[in-house]
């Protein structure tokens, strides 16, 4: 749900510059909407710059690997690789 980058192209809407945080594998459906844009990417997984090689060779893009958030500090961050369970988050429990 919500506005579609494709809809928004379609009214005439075109960014100068676009923050896509978050990005790991890409936002093609971004990326396609807005071709003339700039793009600035930001993932904390060090992996991502690998999986996002594609569109730094394709886009005016540049990527920036690391967290964001409200305070400056550091924190570790252990995602489990696919398949793995490491403590399930139960039902009314922050994840």
């Amino acid at each position: 749900t919500g506005l579609r980058p494709n809809y928004l192209a379609g009214l005439g809407f075109s960014p100068a510059s676009i923050i896509d945080i978050g990005v790991y594998r890409g936002t093609p459906f971004l990326y396609n909407a807005f071709k003339g844009a700039r793009f600035l990417l930001v993932d904390p997984l060090p992996e991502t710059q690998i999986s996002a090689a594609q569109w730094l060779e394709k886009l005016d893009a540049e990527l920036m690997i690391c967290a964001l958030g409200e305070e400056a500090g550091s924190a570790t961050l252990s995602i489990p690789k696919f398949g793995e369970k490491r403590g399930e988050a139960r039902a009314g429990e922050p994840l």
